[in-house]
């Protein structure tokens, strides 16, 4: 058993160091056939350097997130930078940081179970309407929301499971909430790094988890995107580096 461990060993070794010592190649054929899976549309015309700045949370978003989770002022703890409502490590709790653009609420669930299940959980086909109607109570409009090719929003679906089997042999799930996400749109395509959004609605509609990633972005310098037909061409012009893959 020591033997065979020790030759995997050696043997993961040298495949480690031989993958870091072969030598990266270019590409440069002419004729090389390059398939192009990636969609063309959209596609994004300008490229940008960016920075993030302060968020300024309008009084209107924190008053409908208030009144979301049943705070008054004397829930509310100030530290300048981030604002707080609610005690710590208890629910309802919300979180508002402006200087890096964060929501983060947690409602207060019911207490659920096989015989107390929850009433009027939104259907999947609901959860876009949902989404579209709230998205002004958190100062987001529908043009800052990352876009199919078909251009409506992409607002996915969360398939992360909730609730309890209905039992019987075909699979059946009892929901108790149902979640959607989506990402920022940025230049034409969607920002994944600090530009997200997570929401999960419950019974009749309401809203239990909201985490917000939407921080205010100062643009630096803005660049032109090359077309899919230029990255093509630079690929055949010997631009473009193929790494070992072990």
């Amino acid at each position: 058993m020591k033997k065979l461990l020790f030759l995997i060993w050696i043997q993961l070794f040298w495949m480690t160091g031989f993958s870091q010592s072969l030598p990266n190649i270019h590409i440069q054929r002419t004729n090389l056939v390059v398939r192009w899976k990636a969609p063309k549309h959209p596609w994004p015309k300008v490229v940008g350097i960016y920075h993030v700045v302060p968020t300024t949370f309008s009084p209107t978003v924190i008053s409908n997130l208030m009144v979301l989770g049943s705070f008054t002022e004397k829930d509310k703890r100030d530290y300048g930078d981030v604002v707080i409502f609610g005690k710590p490590y208890s629910t309802p709790h919300l979180r508002i940081s402006f200087v890096d653009g964060e929501i983060e609420y947690d409602g207060d669930r019911p207490h659920y179970s096989e015989t107390n299940l929850a009433k009027d959980v939104p259907e999947r086909k609901q959860l876009f309407h949902l989404t579209t109607n709230f998205l002004p109570e958190l100062g987001i409009s529908l043009s800052e929301i990352a876009r199919q090719k078909n251009g409506k929003p992409q607002i996915n679906y969360d398939a992360s499971m909730s609730g309890f089997p209905a039992g019987g042999t075909n699979g059946d799930f009892i929901f108790l909430e149902r979640g959607i996400s989506f990402s920022r749109d940025l230049n034409g395509g969607s920002f994944f790094s600090d530009g997200g959004c997570y929401i999960d609605f419950g019974e009749h509609g309401k809203i239990f988890n909201i985490a917000l990633s939407w921080p205010s972005l100062k643009c630096d310098e803005l660049y032109s995107a090359a077309t899919p037909e230029q990255i093509i061409q630079r690929i055949r012009d010997g631009k473009a580096l193929q790494r070992h893959l072990i």
